[in-house]
């Protein structure tokens, strides 16, 4: 009895851990703003996971939080205050077609499906996540997106043809710089958000991403990828890219929104869901915790590229090592490619026959050219090491420098550069010049 009762226990304490760690919160809680013109706005704390299947329970993908001053397409998170801002998207104060309000109540004039001839003034607002209270700071530009840029404190925003900022206190708009005209008359600009990710700027938008030099307005092509209509972005619990696109048919906005995670790198993407709203704007309060999910894995990140190379320094005559690193083990047998590359050395200086030994405890003897020499990596393996013997001419000279290039995807988009300095163990006279 004893013994069943202990058993008991046991498995009573390991499904509590199993609930608890199924459970377990991490920091990281998205919230989103709807658009629509004149519409009333929520904000929303979307309940977003690795992936959602279906959509049998829709009503569980977003709560909302409270409703906000009015809706929006820009947003971002202070954490220093802990507050999310967002700005106004266009209030119909009149429209282009006439006598509209002989045929409609006050409450439905605001948001009629007609051009607008005149709207009320743009103007930035605040919830604090503290107080739960909505603020409005004061009148801006029209906004489609910004960012927080907590390096500088300061909100970078646009609209459809100009970057600037705005000081989150007073509402005061600064830097404004214009984009280029492709970027805006290839109607680029006119959908994406903006997102921060390892203090770089990144602009988010229809079947692109950009990387944003906010001190210039000068975008880069970072890669692509094939979302498109694409609404807000957001750093999720991960760090990884999260985004909106919308949902719509020809009878209309569904007032459904799609999330995916995209690789900005490499362009990638992974549906996450179906939310039941629009989600025009997205925000990641990282002070507030979210159920815990895992991140997701990218297709191209399973494949085994080279992460990094060592740079040693080794005295003439020895024995240099460069360690070449993958992202993940080799899963079957792949060749990488080798570069032995002098800078200011010369082949005298050192062995192109090198010893190669894998992580496995394996090693083959190859010649590694300047233009490349192909090598059969085993399965298993997580990184090499290169021996490269250096010659000890006995004269005496300045360091010199070569490098080691070295790659496992076909394409070289992974090639990663080591570099081995070579420190002479010589006295240095003049005499030893010619």
């Amino acid at each position: 009895m004893k013994a069943r009762l202990a058993l008991s226990s046991l498995a009573l304490s390991l499904a509590a851990m199993a609930a608890n760690t199924a459970q377990a919160q991490c920091f990281g809680n998205v919230y989103s703003i709807n658009g629509g013109r004149g519409d009333v706005g929520f904000l929303l704390d979307l309940k977003e996971d690795n992936k959602l299947l279906g959509y049998s329970n829709p009503g569980d993908r977003a709560l909302i939080s409270s409703r906000a001053a009015f809706s929006s397409s820009a947003m971002a998170y202070d954490p220093t205050t802990n507050r999310t801002y967002y700005v106004s998207v266009p209030r119909p104060a009149d429209y282009h077609v006439a006598d509209a309000s002989a045929h409609v109540s006050s409450d439905e004039f605001n948001s009629l499906s007609l051009h607008a001839s005149t709207s009320l003034p743009n103007q930035l607002a605040y919830f604090d996540h503290d107080a739960q209270r909505h603020t409005i700071v004061a009148n801006v530009p029209a906004t489609l997106r910004m960012a927080y840029d907590a390096a500088n404190s300061k909100l970078i925003a646009s609209n459809a043809t100009k970057l600037f900022s705005i000081d989150p206190l007073s509402g005061a708009v600064s830097d404004t710089k214009a984009f280029d005209n492709n970027i805006a008359f290839g109607g680029f600009s006119s959908w994406g958000d903006f997102v921060f990710k390892d203090n770089a700027l990144l602009y988010v938008t229809n079947t692109r991403t950009f990387s944003v030099d906010p001190s210039t307005a000068e975008m880069t092509l970072k890669s692509f990828h094939n979302i498109d209509f694409v609404t807000a972005a957001t750093l999720d619990q991960n760090g990884q890219i999260l985004v909106a696109a919308k949902n719509q048919n020809v009878s209309g906005n569904i007032n459904s929104t799609w999330l995916y995670r995209v690789d900005p790198v490499t362009g990638e993407q992974v549906r996450i869901g179906l939310f039941p709203a629009r989600v025009n704007a997205m925000s990641t309060n990282t002070q507030e915790e979210h159920t815990c999910y895992t991140a997701t894995t990218f297709p191209n990140a399973q494949q085994t590229r080279v992460k990094k190379i060592t740079n040693p320094t080794v005295e003439e005559g020895e024995t240099a090592s460069l360690k070449v690193s993958f992202n993940n083990q080799t899963k079957l047998s792949q060749t990488a490619t080798l570069k032995l590359v002098n800078g200011t050395t010369k082949d005298s200086d050192y062995s192109r026959d090198v010893k190669i030994l894998f992580s496995d405890g394996s090693s083959v003897q190859e010649n590694i050219t300047s233009a490349g020499t192909d090598i059969a990596v085993p399965a298993g393996v997580a990184s090499f090491n290169v021996n490269i013997d250096t010659v000890d001419d006995k004269r005496g000279e300045e360091s010199e420098t070569a490098t080691l290039k070295a790659s496992m995807l076909a394409n070289g988009n992974d090639r990663k550069t080591g570099t081995l300095t070579i420190a002479d163990n010589d006295v240095f006279t003049e005499n030893s010049i010619c």
